[in-house]
């Protein structure tokens, strides 16, 4: 009885690290068709400031998904401007209204930092924003996109923006 629970513990262990490798090949194998089309872009910084949690959540969890990028996200302009000194985004995703500030004046606070430009996806409920953002003379690469947004859509702008 003994040997045979010891040969079942065995025969576990090789399905167990069978199936680690299965999925380490197919992991691999989705790194390598993103590589192929998102190559310029893979591996890049995101730093998502939205203090609605769920959102923010939402946007994180699709980014990873497409195992493109490295995402950190900030609840607040002051967790928002912490976390862009010390991470050095490459891409800034900003809710226009936030608590302490909007996110314009963040933006234009955090460009302000660095003497290189970081491409910015505002997003709001209010769909007229993206308006107002032109208007104001905003000189920032950016593009507008209003909540609730779509996985896909998110996935265009923010490749579009790091390219």
């Amino acid at each position: 009885m003994q040997n045979k629970n010891k040969q079942k513990n065995k025969d576990r262990s090789i399905f167990e690290i069978v199936g680690k490798r299965e999925r380490d090949i197919r992991q691999t194998i989705v790194n390598a068709e993103a590589m192929k089309d998102f190559g310029d872009v893979f591996g890049k910084k995101i730093l998502i400031v939205d203090d609605d949690q769920a959102f923010t959540d939402f946007v994180v969890h699709s980014l990873k998904s497409f195992g493109l990028f490295e995402v950190k996200s900030a609840s607040d302009a002051g967790w928002g401007i912490k976390k862009f000194i010390d991470e050095v985004p490459d891409l800034l995703i900003i809710d226009i209204f936030l608590p302490q500030t909007d996110g314009l004046k963040l933006a234009k606070a955090m460009l302000a930092l660095y003497e290189r430009e970081f491409p910015i996806l505002f997003v709001s409920a209010n769909k007229s924003f993206g308006r107002e953002i032109e208007e104001s003379g905003f000189a920032a690469k950016y593009k507008f996109l209003a909540k609730p947004i779509n996985k896909e859509l998110l996935k265009e702008y923010v490749t579009e923006l790091l390219r």
